[in-house]
């Protein structure tokens, strides 16, 4: 500040000392062209006076001695331009003179006038002329001087202003410096503080001695200081608890003022939207591309309220819930609340959840119906007939083995799902496999052969148990054998560095690849009649993907119309270098 104000006051001089020295030097400089002028002026007319006193003499010689005597430079010119004398040069070397500005203004009548450089003295020069007459004869005179003499006077002028300048300046110098240091250090100090307070350092104090007003004002800014450093921190904790409460929010919140422009969001926001976090200061309509968003802002500033949409369907089958409502405080509207959910898993688990409920409640229904309406039969009478009421009996006794196998297949969905720390063995998969392979031989069809394929000399151990093995054995069997009626059916295990691959290959119907994606949810069925007839729950591939998982393994599926199936599950080696996640 103190510099400040010394640069300032000495500035302010110098600007009036330059230009009082600009005034000065262009008035001095005018003075001196004038009275050069007027000097030339009457040496011109005392010239003229001094020919008709000597017209017996050869007007050269006269040139020469009137300008010895004056020490301008006189110069006598025909009316046809021809120089015939001058005081300073040889006039027959000199070119015709009918063209120069002073000679054409003479011959006019007057005095004549011009300001030029001179070729022949090679500097600048003042000119007058005027018409006159010598020996009978009409002559034109010419008195002339060199601006040098001018500028030699002037430079004395301007290096006199200089030195008052400097001298100005240093004077001036001396008195702000003791000025401006009385004035300044109370005020510099209370600057500083007001700075460290702008920082955040609310604590500091300052102690100043100076007159009254600065005191008083010192005094003020330290009790200002505590009380911001009392509030800062009040606001500091409010605002770190706030700050953890938002940002653990599994809500999505953003606060903008009333021109959109964003204030605040947390990290839930940005993920729900798919935005990319920034620190930098957007307007909510630049930075998001959402046109719910900005539908419900437009619908919020027309009938204000609170204004929501529930359950908005994306691209990627993601869904989302928006809410908004205007931030109001007792001086009116303040800003912009937004609120935004990602509802996609919880509309998913509502859909599964609707879907196994009807699927449930459509498996156990056709075999209740069944067992109850020949239950009835039975009870109406049929029971007499022997051969009816062992074929009813017979019945019931299928729908309700079939009701038993459901209830089971779900029960073992629903262990495998909150299985939390399942006890695994090393199981010898080969074995497992041959096992399957005599069971299920016999339920394959005349025209379809059933084989085991396998490397002798490789082992085929993996962490799990017997039981996991053997029902995704038989589960996978029993589907290939019962969708093949022609052709081969084939168990194969291949041995990788640090996995064990389990296919099962059949000749099949095959799926078409709409359905490959929904192949292993509970209770779906690419063709729901023929696996009714056949028995089958809709729950056997779902097991098989729930055990799979459990054990750290994967399953794909390769499938074509009428050209058969291939299942395949991978399940880390025992022991394995890569761990099994339970």
């Amino acid at each position: 500040m103190k510099r400040s104000l010394i640069r300032s006051y000495l500035l302010s001089i110098l600007i009036l000392l330059l230009v009082f020295s600009a005034v000065a030097y262009h008035y001095t400089k005018t003075a001196i062209e004038h009275q050069t002028y007027d000097q030339l002026v009457s040496d011109l007319h005392g010239f003229d006076l001094y020919l008709s006193e000597h017209e017996e003499k050869d007007i050269d010689t006269l040139c020469h001695s009137y300008g010895a005597i004056t020490l301008m430079r006189i110069t006598a010119i025909a009316e046809d331009g021809t120089v015939l004398g001058d005081s300073q040069n040889n006039k027959d070397v000199m070119t015709n003179h009918k063209n120069r500005p002073e000679v054409i203004e003479a011959k006019d009548g007057g005095i004549g006038y011009s300001k030029r450089y001179s070729n022949t003295e090679k500097t600048d020069y003042i000119y007058t002329a005027k018409l006159t007459a010598f020996q009978n004869a009409p002559l034109i005179i010419r008195t002339s001087n060199s601006v040098s003499m001018s500028n030699d006077f002037l430079t004395a002028i301007i290096l006199g202003l200089i030195v008052s300048l400097v001298i100005a300046l240093a004077l001036s110098l001396v008195s702000v410096f003791r000025f401006t240091k009385v004035l300044t250090k109370p005020i510099q100090e209370i600057r500083q503080q007001a700075k460290q307070i702008a920082e955040g350092d609310y604590g500091i104090k300052v102690y100043t001695k100076s007159y009254d007003e600065v005191t008083s004002l010192s005094t003020s800014i330290n009790k200002m200081s505590m009380a911001l450093q009392s509030s800062f921190d009040s606001l500091s904790l409010q605002n770190a608890q706030m700050e953890t409460i938002l940002q653990n929010l599994e809500t999505g919140i953003m606060v903008t003022d009333m021109d959109g422009n964003i204030k605040y969001a947390n990290d839930t926001f940005y993920h729900v939207l798919e935005r990319k976090k920034t620190n930098r200061q957007y307007n909510i309509y630049d930075f998001l591309f959402d046109n719910v968003i900005f539908e419900l802002l437009d619908e919020l500033k027309e009938h204000g309220g609170t204004v929501s949409k529930e359950n908005v369907e994306f691209l990627g089958g993601k869904y989302r819930s928006y809410e908004t409502t205007y931030i109001t405080s007792e001086e009116g509207l303040k800003g912009i609340l937004l609120i935004v959910r990602d509802v996609t898993n919880l509309n998913h688990l509502e859909k599964l959840r609707s879907e196994f409920v009807s699927n449930v409640t459509h498996e156990l229904k056709t075999p209740i119906t069944s067992i109850y309406g020949f239950a009835q039969t039975l009870l109406s009478g049929a029971y007499r007939d022997e051969t009816v009421a062992k074929k009813f009996l017979t019945i019931i006794e299928s729908e309700s083995s079939r009701l038993n196998h459901l209830v089971d297949d779900i029960l073992t969905i629903q262990t495998y799902e909150h299985e939390k720390t399942p006890k695994h063995l090393s199981v010898d998969v080969l074995a497992v496999a041959k096992e399957c392979i005599e069971i299920v031989r016999y339920t394959v069809k005349d025209d379809v052969t059933l084989s085991l394929s396998f490397d002798e000399e490789s082992d085929y151990i993996v962490l799990a148990t017997p039981d996991k093995i053997k029902q995704i054995l038989l589960n996978l069997l029993s589907n290939s054998i019962k969708f093949t009626s022609h052709g081969s059916v084939t168990l194969q295990l291949e041995h990788k560095e640090e996995s064990i691959v389990i296919s099962v290959m059949d000749t099949g119907i095959g799926i078409d690849k709409n359905h490959h994606k929904r192949l292993f949810e509970r209770f779906y069925r690419v063709d729901a009649h023929r696996s009714r007839e056949e028995g089958g729950t809709g729950l056997g591939l779902s097991i098989v993907k729930h055990i799979v998982l459990s054990l750290g393994g994967n399953i794909a599926l390769e499938s074509k119309p009428n050209l058969g199936t291939t299942i395949s599950i991978t399940l880390p080696k025992y022991p394995s270098s890569q761990p099994i996640e339970y």
